[in-house]
């Protein structure tokens, strides 16, 4: 996985999140069998050969281009301490900022931590000496504390969708654990500081292949690099009430429910953000998705070291017209594959099977499972 992800989010609908968002991130493989060559090979270069079992689509062209060696994703992330906020208790939330100077150029992905340095009355500049660590309102660091006597301070990353530029804006409120406002003696000398983790915006999707050469940072690297695609496309999180309500309904979902084709295919469409902001997309989406015609699960049971061990199997007949190539349906199995096996419970493994319904070929994907068999 790309992003950074909640701690207290399942694993699995990262996945998801990601095959929609970032499928490129998937085209990577494995050369498995190969002999390995000696230290002292006395040759600089050798051939690889790669022989397709069935003919490729007529469409796609190999060239030197086409297989890259030593690449890997990228991420426009990184730490940024935004504008300092004075919570004088005049308002309920304060505008979160990553720069007054450069706002479109520096955007809001994650609030990492929030901290704040005491500052006397007099004094008109400068930082205190009493440095405090703010701690999150969705935490699990809330302290026990009588009703009307609560003295700890939490603070809360809001967003709503921007009236003036595209994106969303960012607010943070601080707040009492039953969600009301503090005394503004408790927080008017502090001078409040946010550790972000921020993009650059819009910016990246004006550059193009070989334009990211330019190591930044206190490591540089020790190898030239640049990029061999173009960024993504920016997509902004939905504020959507009905968007939100269908997110928090997958969440609920048990193992067993996800494994009803209705069920399926309402997940994969809730992680489908391209499609939720380009209708272009969420047409192409809605088809692949509706090519799941049949969707069958039992269990079965295999030997693990003379013991036998239940699992359950899962089969999807997909209609392969939508898709690009045989290679999509493919990459959406190996999806759903590491999904179900990221839900699979402990002492248990997951057997996915696609069949393609036109030519009847099949792929399998066996022993899946993430926790130990027991």
């Amino acid at each position: 996985a790309l992003l950074p992800w909640p701690e207290r989010v399942h694993n699995g609908y990262r996945v998801l999140q990601e095959y929609f968002c970032f499928p490129e991130s998937f085209f990577f493989f494995h050369l498995r069998g190969a002999m390995s060559l000696p230290d002292d090979f006395p040759l600089s270069h050798f051939t690889l050969r790669l022989h397709f079992c069935d003919p490729l689509p007529g469409e796609v062209k190999l060239d030197n281009r086409s297989l890259r060696l030593y690449c890997t994703p990228a991420v426009n992330l990184f730490m940024h301490s935004a504008e300092p906020i004075r919570p004088d208790g005049r308002a309920l939330q304060y505008p979160l900022l990553a720069s007054r100077r450069r706002p479109d150029a520096y955007d809001i992905f994650r609030v990492a931590s929030v901290s704040s340095h005491t500052q006397a009355p007099e004094e008109a500049s400068g930082k205190g000496k009493n440095r405090q660590i703010w701690p999150e309102f969705e935490s699990f660091d809330h302290q026990t504390e009588f009703s009307g006597q609560r003295k700890v301070v939490y603070w809360q990353h809001r967003t709503k969708t921007s009236l003036l530029h595209r994106g969303t804006e960012h607010t943070v409120a601080f707040i009492h654990a039953d969600g009301n406002p503090p005394d503004p003696s408790l927080t008017e000398n502090e001078v409040v500081t946010a550790e972000l983790v921020c993009t650059n915006r819009m910016l990246p999707e004006q550059l193009h292949p070989g334009d990211v050469c330019v190591a930044v940072g206190k490591n540089p690297a020790v190898a030239s690099f640049s990029n061999v695609t173009c960024p993504t496309r920016s997509l902004y999180p939905v504020t959507d009430d009905d968007r939100l309500w269908s997110l928090i309904s997958c969440m609920n979902l048990n193992y067993l429910s996800l494994l009803e084709r209705e069920a399926l295919i309402e997940i994969l469409r809730t992680f489908d953000l391209p499609g939720i902001h380009h209708p272009q997309l969420a047409r192409l989406s809605r088809e692949k998705l509706d090519a799941i015609e049949r969707m069958e699960t039992k269990p079965v049971d295999r030997l693990f070291k003379g013991v036998p061990i239940r699992g359950l199997a899962t089969t999807l007949w997909i209609n392969p017209a939508p898709f690009v190539s045989e290679g999509e349906v493919y990459l959406l199995g190996a999806v759903l594959s590491q999904f179900f096996a990221l839900y699979a419970s402990t002492g248990s493994y997951h057997y996915l099977q696609i069949i393609n319904t036109e030519s009847q070929k099949s792929w399998e994907w066996q022993n899946s499972g993430q926790h130990p068999l027991m």
